[in-house]
């Protein structure tokens, strides 16, 4: 799996799995409370490209764990 970090400014991407940005206050562009989300793909670029922001990162890793603790 090919992992990066982001700059959600810079690289005009954000979380795909929350929807915390919020319009400026000219109504043309979303501030987003985080500055970095991580996207991974598959190493060979083919199939899904995800973003995630840490918060989201981290909830689904606990939901994940705690989903294996429960086999």
């Amino acid at each position: 799996m090919k992992t990066d970090l982001e700059n959600v400014f810079r690289d005009s991407t954000s979380c795909n799995f929350c929807q915390k940005g919020e319009l400026n206050k000219f109504g043309n562009s979303l501030i987003y409370p985080y500055k970095n989300v991580i996207t991974f793909k598959r190493e060979n670029g083919n199939g899904l490209c995800a973003c995630i922001c840490e918060d989201c990162l981290d909830e689904l890793y606990k939901k994940g764990k705690k989903l294996f603790e429960n086999e």
